[in-house]
């Protein structure tokens, strides 16, 4: 399940807060997670974006406890 609440800050930035849950069931493995991420988006020109943010394992049971920055580019079409 994945969650995003997004907030206009200024006419070309927005502020975005994203939950990320989620379950891989197999016979011998079970995981469970669940991630936040916090980002800013800037617009750049009429279809490109890019996105700079932290993201972290808030809870989880048989996955790894990562957490670090995220970088990504969009183009919309």
């Amino acid at each position: 399940m994945d969650t995003t609440l997004g907030v206009h800050v200024a006419p070309r930035w927005l502020l975005l807060a994203q939950t990320y849950a989620g379950r891989a069931d197999a016979e011998t493995f079970r995981a469970e997670w669940l991630k936040a991420e916090i980002s800013v988006v800037r617009e750049l020109g009429r279809d490109w974006r890019v996105q700079a943010g932290w993201r972290a394992t808030l809870a989880g049971r048989e996955t790894p406890a990562d957490q670090g920055p995220v970088l990504a580019l969009w183009r919309r079409f």
